[in-house]
Formats: structure tokens, C-alpha cells, sequence
């Protein structure tokens, strides 16, 4: 049955539906309904592409995740993961590669290609298409009818994660980061492993795959995304002669509802290791606004986005409790935290002084001068990232889902209207209910 699906990939040129033009970003609509953005500038050598299917976290994740993992082993016309990398490496180096990450409530998976395609360096070789046609051999042509591969690679992926999965029990930062999450909002699809417990993972069979290759093809939304040198209306034929003919799927993508915040909430555990972490924040109304958006954004940094910032000042500088101490927001979630690394004696004084920072925030005591550099370094950050197209394509990305692609058009300036009234005024929003999570090292005995 799955072979079947091979001829949706036939090679008909189709001019795709031109939407819109945001500034560098260029929108196109298949004819199957897949949505390609394009961001090019002349400044690149390469083309990225990234083909991405989007579902929200279920039990599904482990064979979501493992799927993944395998697809990229072999496929029909390149039976082996050797012989990918093979076929990739000959058009200039170029590289295929895949992954899944879970954001958002939302499990995402990618492939994706990374191919030269400066004219005067490849000597007018059609290198993209060559590598278009790779990706599409791995995504069409699976090997997943043959069960003695599948048996062979499902056994060594899973390994692989249930070997990542016992590592990430150890990491006394992501212990940390998911305990204070999980005692801010509970378990939920938001707290979600890429690839579920090790129970989950286990439990995988080979029509476990099969299924979720099936629902990758004809039922999860799809979003292409590609930075190029190229234009963009070159990079559109390219991708619906060679992706317009997949499965039309009527699904749509929506961030899920952000789930209540358990406020006053205080969560202690115990943890073999050589320091202690303390995570603690307060929940806010997420506002609808973009402006009140940015302005808690410059807010975060004013607090502890960088080394100057208040926790770091206040921790680290004035107190020497901690090398360092931050503070990061989670705009879906409305919940702005800090966290830091310290010795257990130190445990409650900082996350008295944590508490504190964003209660004088959430009343309006914040210094302009302050917020004067968190702006500037702000800035400055978001210009120096934006060199790296893969970063640009992540920003890209992540307005698509969000539905605020307009926000785009001056997004280099974005904070430059930003004035301390309205950081103030936005944290107005932040409520003091305080979330705590400490994992504290074992006292010696």
C-alpha cells in the first residue's frame, strides 16, 4: 500500500499561487495546498530547504520520532544511509539531513537539504534540482515495505533514543527546566517528550511506522521553507514540479490553548549532583497586542537576558551566589522566569531576590536607563542572528504558525518604537503568583 503513494510525485510543472511579498520573504501556495516561504538575498552561496510536517504531541511521538529516524536510513533508489550521503556529496558537498523537536505544544518533524548553488561556483549544474529530486526519493519512496530493514534500523534508532532518553534523566538542567514547567502548568501535550517515556518508545512496532508514514503523507499540515540566492519564483517551480502533486491535506495548524498557570506553586526535589538549580517566575496575561508582545520581550532582557540585567547584577555581581543568573519568558505560556546555578545554602536567598526583581517589574519599578540597554542589546542580538539564514528561516517559521507574518516587514527594527511607558505599562500584566522549582544537590552525609 505504501508503494502506492510513489506516483503522487510525478513531474508535472504547475505555476504556483504568488500570495505575497513581505520585504526578503516570498509566499507561495501549491497546488496541493502546501505553503513555501522563500527568503533570498544575494549575500548566500547555498540553498536551505526544509520540509517540515507539523502535528501537536500525542502518544504518537515515539513513532513520529523513530519514523523519522528511519526514513533516513534508505530509501528505494538509495537503499542505504551510505548511499544518501553518497548521492549528496557529490553535487559540491551538499547535505541532507532530518530531525524532530517539540515546541509549543506541537510535535514538528523536518527534512531538509543544504546544497551550493552559487552560479560561478557550481558552473551552472543543476545542483538544486538534483538534491530536490534526493529529498523526494526519501520522502516517496521509503523502505518500509521491507520489514527486514525495518527491523534492523527501528532496532538500532530505538536504542538511540532510549539511550538519549536516559541521558536527558541525568541533565540536571533539563530535570530542572522541565520540573519548574511541569509545576507551573502540570503534564501536558506542552510538557511532551519528541520521542514519549521509554515505555513509549519500546512499545514501537514496524506498523506503528507504517502508520505514521501515512498520516506524515496524507494527514499532517506542511509548511516548505527555503534561503536561497536564488529567486524565489526559480526555488517555487522547483518545489511544485517536485512537491505539488503529494496528498492534499485540508488540515490546519493552530498553536494550542495556553493550559492555566498553577500560580503559588513551590516544587523542592532532591538530585545527585554537584550544584543545585533554582528556577522561579510569575505567570502574566498574554497579551494580544504585538507591541505589548515586544515590549515584555525587552522587559525579559532588562531583567536577565544578559550579563548586565538585573538578576546577574543583583546575584552575581553584588552577591557572588551564582556565576550567573537569567531570565527567559515564554510568550505561550505567560510565565517569565530566572534561573541559576548555586550552592544549596544559597537555595532561598535567590530565589528571594528573583521573586523580588519581577515584583518591583509588576509594579512598575524599572529604571530607563536600564531598559535603554536591554533595547540596544536586544538589537544588537537579533541583527548579529540574522546573519545565519537557518536563524532567519526559524524566525520565518515561527510567524507562519503564528499567523503574523507582518510582523516580518520591519523585523531588524522591530523595538525601535518600544519606549519605557510601554514596558512598564506591559508589565502591568505580570500577576505575583509565584512558581518555584529547586533541584538541589544531595547533602553530604
Amino acid at each position: 500500500m505504501l508503494r502506492g503513494f510513489i506516483s503522487v510525485f510525478t513531474n508535472r510543472l504547475i505555476n504556483p499561487e504568488y500570495i505575497t511579498c513581505l520585504m526578503e520573504i516570498s509566499t507561495f501556495k501549491l497546488q496541493n495546498g502546501i505553503e513555501l516561504y522563500v527568503h533570498s538575498s544575494p549575500l548566500f552561496t547555498h540553498t536551505a530547504l526544509q520540509f517540515n510536517f507539523y502535528s501537536y504531541n500525542d502518544e504518537d511521538n515515539a513513532a513520529k520520532t523513530l519514523l523519522n529516524r528511519v526514513m533516513m536510513e534508505g530509501c528505494g533508489k538509495y537503499p542505504t544511509s551510505q548511499a544518501i550521503s553518497i548521492a549528496a556529496e557529490k553535487e559540491y558537498g551538499a547535505s541532507v539531513s532530518s530531525g524532530s523537536v517539540t515546541q509549543n505544544g506541537m510535535h514538528n518533524v523536518c527534512y531538509s537539504l543544504n546544497v551550493l548553488t552559487r552560479e560561478a561556483l557550481v558552473s551552472g549544474q543543476k545542483t538544486l534540482e538534483n538534491m530536490v529530486s534526493l529529498l523526494v526519493s526519501i520522502l516517496a519512496n521509503p523502505l518500509l515495505s521491507d520489514e527486514n530493514f525495518m527491523a534492523e534500523h527501528l532496532n538500532t534508532k530505538r536504542k538511540e533514543l532510549l539511550l538519549a532518553e536516559k541521558r536527558r534523566k541525568l541533565d540536571k538542567q533539563s530535570i530542572a527546566g522541565r520540573g519548574f514547567m511541569e509545576t507551573a502548568i502540570g503534564k501536558c501535550i506542552y510538557t511532551m517528550d519528541v520521542a514519549g517515556t521509554e515505555e513509549d518508545i519500546l512499545a514501537v512496532s514496524h506498523a506503528d511506522c507504517s502508520t505514521a508514514y501515512i498520516r506524515q503523507l496524507c494527514e499532517m499540515p506542511k509548511k516548505i521553507f527555503a534561503g536561497t540566492n536564488l529567486e524565489p519564483e526559480y526555488i517555487a517551480g522547483i518545489v511544485e514540479k517536485n512537491f505539488g502533486c503529494m496528498p492534499k491535506t485540508d488540515s490546519i495548524i493552530t498553536l494550542p490553548d495556553a493550559p492555566e498557570k498553577k500560580e503559588h506553586s513551590r516544587v523542592e526535589r532532591e538530585f545527585p549532583c554537584d550544584q543545585s538549580l533554582v528556577f522561579a517566575g510569575i505567570p502574566f496575561d498574554i497579551p494580544e497586542s504585538t507591541k505589548e508582545k515586544r515590549a515584555l520581550n525587552i522587559l525579559t532582557f532588562y531583567l536577565g537576558g544578559y550579563a548586565g540585567g538585573r538578576l546577574f547584577t543583583e546575584i552575581r555581581l553584588k552577591r557572588d551566589m551564582a556565576y550567573g543568573a537569567y531570565a527567559s519568558i515564554d510568550p505561550h505560556l505567560g510565565i517569565i522566569y530566572g534561573h541559576a546555578g548555586i550552592d544549596r545554602a544559597n537555595k532561598d536567598a535567590v530565589v528571594d531576590i528573583m521573586l523580588e526583581e519581577f515584583r518591583k517589574a509588576a509594579k512598575g519599578k524599572i529604571t530607563k536607563s536600564g531598559l535603554e540597554k536591554a533595547k540596544s542589546y536586544l538589537l544588537n542580538q537579533r541583527k548579529m542572528n540574522l546573519h545565519s539564514k537557518e536563524m532567519k528561516l526559524s524566525v520565518i517559521e515561527s510567524a507562519a504558525l503564528e499567523g503574523r507574518m507582518d510582523e516580518l516587514k520591519n523585523y531588524e527594527q522591530a523595538y525601535m518604537d518600544i519606549t519605557p511607558e510601554d514596558v512598564i505599562n506591559a508589565a502591568s500584566r505580570l500577576k505575583f503568583a509565584p512558581i518555584v522549582y529547586c533541584l538541589l544537590q544531595q547533602e553530604k552525609k
